[in-house]
């Protein structure tokens, strides 16, 4: 029972924190494209 209450606590501090941030968003998906462009450099070699 307390684990559940950890994870619904954390779930509800990480919304807190990242929902509607949009620097964070930014950063993810920078984060995701360059991660994609790399992997496609690999891939045509």
């Amino acid at each position: 029972m307390r684990q559940e209450i950890c994870c619904f606590m954390v779930r509800k501090h990480v919304k807190l924190h990242y929902e509607g941030d949009e620097e964070h968003s930014i950063v993810i998906r920078l984060k995701i494209r360059q991660r994609r462009f790399e992997h496609e450099k690999e891939v045509s070699q």
